[in-house]
């Protein structure tokens, strides 16, 4: 019982998770039990909040550094989706715009018609396919964050694409621009797709949609973007998160900089 459950039980959980999970991990397993002894509160169901003195713990494991494509990898992987054919990779432009918007898979396939403003060159991203209680597939408004609805500019040479993907619109009951025989797609069938490509282009079997996403953030650093900007471009809540996830780029790109523009004092 809830009421039964003191701050060691739940310290002695917390300690229990560090070999195990990453930090990223463990603080979404803490917001969800911080929430949960928030609302027994509220409801009155305990007259104490044993989680307040709880010390959320650093995890073992190593932090993951982000995966994404050499500048190489990325020139092989889209030069052959532009100059592919829909009729032969139909899921080529789900993929560029993976590669070219640093939009999460959930993103992409939840775009509508009214999503792409070819004249503004811009895409908004406004909804994310989800999966409900019962398992199943769903559109829904919003994006995984409170930042994830947003704005994000289109390179000019995807609006053909693009243009003839909207030529090719299906009629659906969620009235997607990607969906398969009117159903949702699932991200694992990109990702699959994914994977045949980069094994017949002779490129690493590791790369997923989410390295396309990471691989959107580490060439905006590159380019001398700044992080804040990166933030609003990939929907981070919190720009903690986009100087955690590129920070071996953001170091590269300052030892670079500091080389290059340096000048010296003393030879």
């Amino acid at each position: 019982m809830i009421d039964k459950i003191t701050t060691r039980d739940l310290q002695d959980y917390f300690n229990s998770l560090i070999d195990r999970y990453s930090d990223s991990t463990i603080k979404k397993i803490w917001e969800c039990v911080k929430q949960g002894f928030q609302g027994a509160m509220k409801q009155k169901y305990i007259k104490e909040n044993p989680f307040e003195d709880v010390i959320k713990p650093k995890s073992k494991k190593d932090t993951k550094e982000v995966e994404s494509l050499t500048t190489d990898e990325h020139k092989t992987l889209s030069q052959y989706l532009l100059k592919s054919k829909l009729s032969e990779e139909k899921y080529k432009n789900v993929i560029l715009l993976e590669l070219y918007t640093g939009m999460r898979i959930g993103e992409v396939l939840a775009l509508s018609q009214e999503d792409i403003d070819l004249n503004k060159q811009m895409v908004y991203v406004r909804k994310i396919i989800t999966v409900n209680k019962d398992g199943e597939l769903v559109v829904k408004k919003g994006s995984k964050t409170y930042a994830g609805k947003r704005e994000i500019p289109l390179p000019i040479f995807l609006i053909p694409h693009l243009e003839e993907q909207l030529k090719n619109y299906e009629e659906n009951k969620n009235e997607l621009l990607f969906s398969f025989e009117g159903r949702i797609i699932k991200a694992s069938t990109i990702n699959t797709v994914l994977k045949r490509i980069c094994k017949q282009l002779k490129l690493p079997s590791t790369i997923s949609n989410h390295t396309l996403r990471h691989t959107y953030g580490t060439r905006c650093i590159e380019s001398g973007m700044t992080p804040i900007v990166v933030q609003k471009l990939m929907g981070h809540k919190d720009i903690r998160v986009t100087l955690n996830t590129y920070t071996s780029v953001l170091n590269q790109y300052k030892l670079e900089e500091f080389t290059s523009h340096s000048i010296y004092l003393f030879s």
